[in-house]
């Protein structure tokens, strides 16, 4: 409210020599960059970020031009404040102020930029939106720095646009971690000084804090009144679900939630350990998020099965599963690992085997499989402690050393004589097309991953076996020589 007093110029500069001093704590720099803390809105703004730039361009007293340019030198180099730097169209302003005649407003408009050139994308919208070349920018902000920053102790780098011998001051390089800051005392005098500050990690900071979509709203007094959905930003106002990380204040509809089709008890019953979509690839996996994600499948796992195996998020990683003489009876993908020493992983099915062909044209045995029988029991899962039938896309128990991995490149660390002997395998899967993979004449391995066709595997053994063969040593040969007799003259 004091930096809006047009009326009192002394209140608005000592309001805005505070904010100067605000900006060197990032808690500052976060107030005064970030809507979600002021009612702003897309066609007016009330952050004092965008007030500070207005004062800056707009009034006529130049103490206070030059206290609301060093507030915005101490935002400069903050994440968050460059991404508000741009929702406010600040860019043009400060490119204004770097042409205003007066000393130190230019200095520290050139030091705001000095700073904004530490981030790699503001040097592409600089040249791509604002049409102004970065080494010809660059050089000219040396040219206005170099004055106050001589002492500084700052890296030059020689460049074919500096006109005399000392370079370039470059913002990355030996100087990516030194930024500009400015600091005022009750007198209204400033100070330029440089700070060590980790820009590139505030940068994957904010790009991370960014991925949560909920707004919270504050009357004028700062006091928390709404807050929106993470999903159809939409005020949450009855009881939603809130993430119990305690840094983040994300909040869904339970409508909107990966809840969503839960029992009301079970959703009552872990409320309060619910975590939103950013956090919950980091936590731990509990009963009520293994029931939403398997809600599709129709799943038999109870809560004391979830309890008792103590199931954990695994890699996804698509695994070949072997039957209880070694072979090859389906491929699944690996969603759940279990902890402790239980040696079970659950599955989900994706593929059966329906044939295998020999790719020997002495040996042409066929096998097919109408088996779809899960030849494994586990006395711990009560659904499961007898054979049961498999269906695809069904979540199933299997021991952990008999889901192994499929490889795709197995066949090329096979020799010439066992790819002679290659099988061809069949699989079915949930579309009518089906999918095919070498595999070993036992039928126990796999070595490929899955292929669109048959005549897909055979090229892949024949190019092999080519390369094989180019690979042999030649055998060495006696060159040929042509002998011809010549008749000697008679005497």
């Amino acid at each position: 409210m004091h930096l809006r007093n047009e009326k009192a110029t002394l209140v608005q500069e000592y309001a805005a020599a505070i904010l100067v001093n605000l900006g060197l704590e990032a808690s500052g720099r976060t107030a005064l960059g970030s809507c979600n803390r002021w009612p702003c809105v897309s066609y007016r703004h009330e952050c004092p970020l965008f007030y500070l730039l207005q004062l800056a361009m707009n009034c006529n007293d130049m103490e206070l031009k030059r206290i609301c340019t060093a507030a915005i030198v101490n935002c400069s180099f903050d994440a968050g404040c460059q991404i508000q730097l741009d929702e406010i169209n600040g860019v043009p302003l400060l490119l204004k102020l770097l042409k205003v005649n007066d000393e130190d407003v230019a200095i520290y408009a050139a030091a705001a930029f000095w700073c904004l050139c530490k981030n790699d994308s503001f040097l592409v919208r600089l040249e791509t939106i604002y049409c102004i070349p970065i080494e010809e920018f660059k050089q000219k902000l040396s040219q206005i720095l170099w004055s106050r920053c001589f002492d500084f102790g700052l890296s030059l780098t020689p460049s074919r646009f500096s006109s005399d011998q000392q370079g370039i001051l470059n913002s990355d390089g030996d100087n990516l971690n030194l930024v500009f800051t400015i600091a005022i005392n009750c007198h209204l005098s400033k100070v330029l000084k440089i700070e060590h500050y980790n820009c590139k990690s505030s940068q994957v900071q904010v790009q991370g804090q960014m991925q949560f979509k909920s707004v919270q709203k504050f009357d004028s007094e700062g006091v928390l009144i709404a807050t929106t959905c993470g999903v159809c930003s939409k005020t949450v106002k009855s009881k939603g679900l809130e993430c119990s990380n305690d840094k983040c204040k994300e909040i869904y509809h339970v409508r909107c939630s990966r809840w969503r089709n839960l029992d009301p008890a079970i959703i009552e019953e872990y409320r309060d350990r619910f975590c939103c979509d950013v956090c919950f690839p980091k936590c731990q996996l509990q009963y009520a998020d293994f029931k939403a994600i398997e809600s599709s499948s129709s799943t038999t796992f109870t809560k004391r099965d979830f309890d008792t195996l103590g199931l954990q998020k695994a890699t996804a990683e698509m695994c070949v599963l072997q039957g209880q003489a070694l072979e090859v009876i389906a491929i699944g993908q690996r969603k759940y690992d279990c902890s402790g020493k239980i040696d079970i992983v659950l599955v989900q099915l994706k593929y059966t085997l329906r044939s295998c062909i020999s790719l020997c044209h002495n040996n042409q045995s066929i096998f097919t499989s109408h088996n779809l029988t899960n030849p494994w029991t586990f006395p711990l899962i009560q659904a499961y402690s007898q054979p049961t039938p498999m269906s695809i896309n069904q979540l199933l128990p299997w021991p952990s050393s008999k889901a192994n991995l499929l490889q795709n490149d197995g066949y090329l660390r096979k020799t010439s004589t066992e790819l002679d002997q290659a099988v061809v395998f069949e699989f079915q899967g949930g579309n009518a097309a089906s999918l095919f993979a070498l595999g070993s004449p036992n039928r126990q391995e796999l070595w490929s991953g899955l292929q669109p066709s048959r005549a897909k595997c055979m090229k892949l053994v024949s190019e092999c076996l080519a390369k094989a063969a180019e690979s042999k040593p030649k055998k060495k040969t006696k060159p040929h020589i042509q002998r011809t007799l010549e008749r000697q003259p008679s005497s």
